[in-house]
């Protein structure tokens, strides 16, 4: 008997790329998911923390003085690369020295703000303000986010309590 040797067939080669062609493709699905669940579910409690902290900060009296939180969101993107806390009545009178930067992914859409409390909603609000010591706001109403075209939704209520809703 001889003893050919013998190596691999096309066939074979062919077989084994298909084979890791198909599990790089499931792999890479699962990867993006991943990603975008982790970018969803950390956008809108970045957000809800933001908001958090400005009012624990009204609540608390800090510095004597009223807390709110400033979305500078573009008007026609819907985007922002920041929020930011300030120490004031309103972002326009607002103390400089003690505003408080959170830089957010540009992935998030600013998609519907409204906190117009029990006023008309004109839309595009860029700015909540809670009371010293209650930590109650008269902005209160929802923010929706859009990141990877899934919508979550924000409210804030006008005694200042914020609760996520919208997480699938």
């Amino acid at each position: 008997m001889q003893n050919a040797k013998r190596g691999m067939t096309l066939l074979e080669v062919l077989v084994v790329m298909a084979l890791v062609t198909i599990i790089f493709g499931v792999s890479t699905v699962a990867f993006v998911r991943i990603q975008r669940s982790f970018l969803l579910q950390s956008a809108d409690v970045v957000v809800a923390q933001v908001l958090s902290t400005a009012q624990q900060r009204a609540q608390s009296g800090v510095l004597g003085t009223s807390w709110g939180v400033y979305f500078p969101y573009d008007e026609d993107s819907r985007k922002a690369t920041e929020l930011i806390i300030f120490s004031g009545e309103t972002y326009e009178s607002r103390d400089v020295s003690q505003d408080l930067f959170f830089e957010i992914s540009t992935s998030i859409l600013f998609e519907k703000v409204d906190f117009s409390g029990a006023g008309e909603d004109v839309g595009n609000d860029h700015q909540i303000v809670f009371s010293l010591f209650s930590g109650a706001t008269e902005q209160y109403g929802s923010l929706t986010l859009e990141i990877y075209q899934i919508e979550q939704v924000l409210f804030v209520s006008p005694e200042g309590m914020i609760v996520l809703e919208g997480i699938p």
